[in-house]
């Protein structure tokens, strides 16, 4: 089974993160969302609770029957995160061969140093959510 996985905090869900979990659907069996930064609470960098974020990537990608979204804590370091990362994972395709981890340009280094899956760049819309976020506090 080809399986996409794709990684980010969605404070606040953009075009981008479409895009990539998009682009993952068309090109697998299954998309694994891991949705980070779980344990924070809401402050100017993740003003979104966990449920907020939950309910706004349940209500844009659409059917649910081929993606599935996952809750990932901070780790103390980013050995243990990628091992996290690895073993859910390993829950749907042990085949390393199988399982492409898409993303934008900015997470692309770490993602090949770090995990031996094929990483696939997807051009991003040009949408930063740090700028997302200070209009939000400038309203």
């Amino acid at each position: 089974m080809k399986l996409g996985i794709i990684i980010g905090r969605f404070q606040p869900v953009h075009y981008g993160h479409l895009s990539l979990i998009n682009t993952s659907k068309t090109n697998n069996d299954k998309t694994l969302v891991i949705m980070g930064s779980v344990n924070r609470l809401p402050n100017y960098n993740n003003p979104l609770t966990t449920e907020e974020r939950k309910k706004l990537l349940e209500t844009l990608v659409t059917p649910a029957d081929d993606w599935v979204l996952q809750q990932q804590k901070d780790r103390p370091t980013d050995d243990e995160w990628v091992q996290d990362i690895v073993a859910r994972v390993n829950n749907i395709e042990e085949d390393p061969t199988q399982v492409t981890l898409y993303c934008g340009k900015k997470d692309e280094e770490f993602y090949r140093s770090n995990f031996i899956y094929n990483v696939e760049v997807v051009k991003e819309e040009d949408i930063s959510c740090v700028d997302i976020r200070h209009a939000w506090y400038q309203e």
